[in-house]
């Protein structure tokens, strides 16, 4: 795993990349059907209603990565939404939120696209309840390195190697690419911009309809 991760990530170090994964309760793998070689993961970390003084579940993804070679391909994205909606049926009756920090704008449209409600985003400002949490889980996981301001964690560490998720400038053409442009103007650097997502089970399965429709009438 931190074969694969130093692959893509610099000012990263195997001490510390332990120490993180020792922090979460799950892994989600990725390996090649053919040969069983491991060609990505997403670490995550389960916050309880305990633990967080409301009545609601927090998935904090951690370390993620995905081989090159393996870009474009739906796999991982199928697995979080499955670990979020398993969640949620063993929690009918208490909202889930999806925590994660993110340097590349590749990650963040993953939140955009398959959660109405997830923030922030440039269509729909963020509701207090859900922006009261960001802050209290950015202070709780980051402590001083997050600033409430900005809604940005500042580590120095793990850096996106170039040719990673570099921008091209007709990337900024997609109106959620340019906002995450504006508000992580440091994410080259490693500074990563903290995000939440409301988990409602009925928007997985209406983003991917939405796809396959699509998929359809380019045929």
């Amino acid at each position: 795993m931190y074969d694969l991760f130093s692959e893509h990530y610099e000012l990263t170090t195997r001490e510390r990349f332990e120490a993180d994964l020792n922090e979460k309760q799950d892994v989600i793998l990725l390996e090649e059907a053919a040969t069983g070689t491991l060609r990505g993961f997403s670490t995550q970390r389960v916050y309880t209603p305990e633990e967080l003084g409301e009545r609601c579940w927090v998935v904090y993804s951690g370390d993620t990565v995905i081989d090159r070679a393996f870009w474009g391909q739906k796999a991982l994205q199928v697995g979080m939404l499955a670990y979020l909606i398993r969640l949620q049926w063993r929690h009918p009756t208490s909202p889930v939120y999806w925590l994660l920090t993110t340097k590349g704008y590749k990650t963040y449209l993953l939140l955009t696209n398959y959660f109405p409600a997830a923030w922030p985003r440039v269509d729909a400002p963020t509701p207090p309840h859900a922006d009261a949490l960001m802050r209290h889980l950015g202070a709780l996981k980051f402590g001083p390195a997050y600033d409430p301001a900005t809604g940005l964690v500042r580590t120095g560490q793990d850096r996106v190697r170039s040719g990673v998720a570099d921008l091209r400038p007709d990337d900024r053409k997609n109106p959620h690419i340019d906002f995450f442009a504006r508000r992580n103007p440091g994410h080259a650097d490693g500074d990563e911009l903290l995000c939440l997502a409301h988990i409602r089970l009925r928007d997985p399965p209406l983003r991917l309809l939405g796809i396959a429709a699509r998929r359809r009438r380019r045929r």
